[in-house]
């Protein structure tokens, strides 16, 4: 079940907002969550402004 903070597109994992800011980053891995996972995620869930907003384009 969703927490206010947690991200609609992460909805299946118990992953904090600043934990997928830190695996988009590629500071964090977390098992066979990366940077590759996050960014596939977020471009496969995520509204189009909201992809623009994290990955910079």
């Amino acid at each position: 079940m969703s927490t206010p903070q947690s991200l609609p597109y992460v909805w299946d994992y118990d992953l904090t907002p600043e934990q997928f800011m830190a695996l988009l980053r590629g500071e964090l891995i977390l098992g066979n969550l990366d940077q590759t996972w996050a960014a596939t995620r977020l471009i496969e869930y995520a509204p189009y402004t909201e992809i623009r907003r994290l990955l910079g384009f």
